[in-house]
């Protein structure tokens, strides 16, 4: 294909948008089974979304994610300073052991 020039027809996705859904909306809100899930601010919440999709992404099943990300709020109580990166890093440490 040379440069400039526009996509065949067939490589062209039907009916919207190329871009992939964001990870959050892969786990509705509603399905966060862990157990500090309700004192979460909606921030944290959506945080502890994206590192569950991650972690489902990389492989893990629903129930593993769950309970690494589970362990590490138990740890780490200062809610309201989640980061994506941090509690990724420290369940994926969790499932590790």
């Amino acid at each position: 294909m040379r440069c400039g020039s526009a996509a065949p027809a067939s490589l062209v996705p039907q009916g919207g948008s190329a871009a992939p859904a964001p990870p959050s909306s892969r786990i509705p809100p509603r399905e966060i089974r862990i157990g500090r899930a309700a004192e979460l601010r909606l921030s944290d919440r959506q945080v502890v979304l994206e590192a569950l999709s991650a972690l489902v992404n990389l492989g893990y099943s629903r129930s593993e994610a769950d309970k690494a990300v589970s362990r590490v709020l138990e740890r780490k109580p200062e809610a309201g300073n989640l980061r994506v990166e941090t509690l990724l890093k420290e369940a994926l440490r969790s499932l590790a052991r």
